[in-house]
């Protein structure tokens, strides 16, 4: 709250320099309030993706790439970018309040994301790639002929990194049934919460903040050895699993081929190919 109002005080005095360095230092704050309850222990995570030269170069170089949410399939995702322009657009003068909000905007920029699926219940049991629901393959794998990739992240990699003022953390999306943006919603919500239309993905959230300077379009974290399995679609082609073969190499990864369950129609099952 503090932050805040130092940052609308230095807009209210045009001192433009300063309210851009508290506004960054407020959303770092708001963003590092979410993450004691980043869940990073002993998680694996799903991410299911089409095959094209910059997702298997994640493969070969070991890394994860994140994008703005701008790049996202719903328009109300996330939450932050929808109520920012809303304010913005319906503003009838150029005010404080408007200023603030457009302040905002531009260092929302530094926000990247990654979306992944929970291999965890909430009791704890694991759950294998056959049990996740089959639309993730179709609408996240080009229609099946893409890959999944099971990750399993060391906790180091989501320590705050306070020095160069850079924060990443991985944590649950909140699916609600009614989503209120009467007021302005916390970072928590702003970024974390999606329709519950969208609650079949079982989404665990990525999140990168970085004000360092080197503000990529698609940034890239580095993961040595976090990719433990890679499975390919039933209708993956030869060429794309020769290429697949290609970027793991020497990689301790294993590769499955899903194919239709005889005995379960409506499910798919892995086989060992490598």
């Amino acid at each position: 709250a503090l932050l805040k109002k130092a940052c609308l005080f230095c807009l209210e005095e045009n001192d433009q320099a300063n309210a851009h360095q508290y506004m960054e230092t407020y959303i770092y704050n708001a963003i590092a309030q979410v993450h004691y309850n980043a869940k990073n222990e002993g998680m694996p995570y799903y991410s299911f993706r089409s095959f094209s030269k910059y997702s298997l170069q994640d493969i070969e170089n070991e890394t994860i790439s994140l994008a703005h949410p701008r790049e996202f399939n719903d328009p109300l995702d996330t939450i932050l970018l929808y109520w920012l322009d809303t304010e913005i657009r319906n503003a009838t003068e150029d005010n404080i309040r408007l200023r603030y909000r457009l302040l905002m905007k531009k260092v929302a920029e530094h926000i990247k994301i990654r979306c992944f699926i929970a291999g965890k219940e909430d009791d704890g049991r694991e759950v294998p790639i056959e049990e996740l629901n089959v639309l993730m393959w179709a609408h996240y794998a080009n229609c099946h002929k893409g890959f999944c990739v099971k990750y399993e992240f060391d906790s180091k990699l989501f320590e705050s990194k306070t020095s160069n003022h850079k924060i990443q953390l991985i944590d649950k999306i909140t699916y609600s049934d009614i989503i209120d943006l009467k007021d302005e919603p916390s970072i928590r919500k702003a970024l974390l919460e999606k329709s519950d239309f969208w609650k079949y993905e079982r989404e665990m959230r990525f999140l990168l903040f970085d004000c360092s300077g080197d503000d990529k379009e698609f940034p890239t974290v580095y993961c040595p050895g976090a990719a433990k399995a890679i499975y390919l679609g039933v209708k993956c082609s030869d060429s794309d699993r020769r290429a697949m073969e290609k970027a793991i190499g020497d990689k301790n990864i294993s590769i499955y081929q899903m194919s239709v369950d005889e005995i379960k129609l409506t499910r798919f099952k892995k086989t060992r190919i490598g």
